[in-house]
């Protein structure tokens, strides 16, 4: 049978009472599941027969058979499948679906069923087969409800029981009962906390207040002109004279001074005061016109003595005008230690804006730093060129965005421009590096060039 290209297996079911009887006992075997109580269980088996012909020829082989269950009539995927070898006499063959791999009762819980075959390896014969009822076997479909109620809606009798002294609190499905004490309730102990006193874990407890940490309702009282002293833990009060008020002797028992005052008691009654030898006493006195005060007494009146301070000198920079007026001595492009006016000019010292023309200018003359800090050129507030200096080696030029940046020691490095922020800086890291342009490039070697462009690493020298 096998090796023959020419094979074609074709299976058709001997008679449709047959077929359909093998799902008729199929579906009692649902109906019947767990121990039927009038018979033993019905088995999970499909009885199948069929005939198969070679070239219209009834074959006399044995073949291995694969059979699959389906929930659609094509495609899909199989829901129980089982291969075995199956012994054809003369065309026929009989064989139990799940004698191989068992059938499960879940599958026919599926509103259809198609059976697929597939022999030898070969692709799956078609079309499949529907399994179907047989007329007597309908009404098995309802064999595993009471009047179309499943089993579920249905309370299994109940086999559990509770002990003495106990209850039924809840009935479970499996007909077991969960308990609870009744009587002489479920409490355990009463424990007495903060402020109780009493309690216990058996017989009948009695809890109370405990009146030395908790107050007793204050129940007494203290007559007009009297106030309460004390309180009791029982309530009652002790009351005493209330001496404060009109005819009353006080509480003050002391009063003490301190700076600037005096006059304190510690008994009968206090007069305070001030220590005039320490507090300025209000000023009074005035002074006339062309005088002034020259000392404050310390009683408030005040000294005076005529304003005679008249003269005065003139010092560098500064004479004196008619009228005492004061004037500024101006001393133009000189070098006099006086001050200097509007129209000096500096051409010779200082670089201007509109730039310069100094005669004498030598090599020693520079723009720049002295003390090794990097030399920076803002635009619009934002830096767009740096000279940063190295210890005896060569500086190194720095521009566009300012995170771009020259490695720790590196010398005679060169970033034309472009960065930005993030990670798209531009960098140099090793000595006479360039990079020219762009952003995220780095010259990481010696005499490294990266002309511009975007995430760039250049370790040589560009050729």
């Amino acid at each position: 049978m096998k090796g023959k290209s020419s094979l074609r297996k074709q299976l058709l079911a001997v008679a449709a009472g047959v077929f359909v009887l093998g799902v008729m006992l199929l579906l009692a075997g649902i109906a019947g599941a767990g121990p039927n109580p009038q018979g033993p269980e019905t088995p999970l088996l499909v009885s199948y027969q069929g005939y198969l012909t070679q070239n219209g020829q009834p074959i006399t082989a044995t073949l291995t058979i694969t059979f699959s269950l389906y929930t659609a009539q094509t495609g899909g995927t199989p829901i129980w499948q089982e291969s075995k070898a199956v012994e054809v006499q003369s065309g026929l063959f009989t064989t139990y679906l799940g004698d191989t791999t068992p059938l499960d009762r879940s599958v026919f819980a599926h509103d259809e069923l198609w059976l697929g075959v597939q022999i030898e390896g070969r692709p799956e014969m078609t079309p499949r087969q529907r399994l179907v009822s047989s007329p007597y076997a309908i009404g098995a479909g309802d064999a595993d409800t009471l009047d179309g109620y499943q089993a579920s809606a249905f309370q299994l009798r109940v086999t559990g029981s509770c002990g003495s002294g106990q209850a039924i609190r809840v009935v479970n499905a499996d007909g077991t009962v969960g308990c609870v004490d009744v009587g002489t309730g479920d409490i355990t102990a009463v424990n007495a906390g903060y402020g109780l006193g009493g309690g216990g874990s058996q017989g009948d407890v009695t809890l109370q207040v405990v009146t030395n940490t908790i107050q007793s309702r204050v129940s007494g009282a203290c007559d007009p002109g009297y106030s309460i002293r004390e309180i009791r833990a029982d309530g009652t009060v002790v009351c005493e004279k209330d001496d404060i008020g009109t005819g009353a002797s006080g509480d003050i028992t002391a009063v003490y001074t301190e700076y600037g005052l005096e006059g304190g008691v510690t008994e009968g009654d206090a007069h305070l005061r001030v220590v005039t030898t320490t507090i300025q006493t209000r000023v009074t006195g005035t002074c006339a016109a062309g005088s002034a005060i020259r000392e404050i007494n310390q009683d408030g009146t005040v000294e005076c003595e005529p304003d005679d301070n008249t003269t005065y000198t003139a010092g560098t920079g500064i004479s004196i005008g008619l009228g005492n007026s004061i004037n500024v001595q101006f001393a133009g492009n000189g070098t006099a230690n006086t001050a200097a006016r509007s129209d000096h000019d500096h051409d010779s010292r200082y670089w201007k804006l509109g730039g310069n023309a100094i005669s004498g200018l030598v090599d020693s003359q520079f723009l720049g730093t002295t003390d090794g800090v990097t030399l920076t050129i803002k635009v619009s507030g934002t830096t767009a060129l740096r000279l940063g200096p190295v210890a005896d080696g060569t500086p190194s030029v720095i521009g566009g965005y300012e995170g771009n940046k020259v490695g720790s020691g590196v010398e005679g490095a060169t970033i034309g421009g472009g960065g930005s922020s993030g990670d798209n800086i531009n960098q140099v890291t090793a000595d006479f590096g360039t990079v020219g342009g762009g952003k995220r490039n780095t010259a990481g070697g010696n005499n490294a060039t990266v002309a511009g462009g975007a995430g760039i690493n250049a370790k040589a020298v560009l050729k």
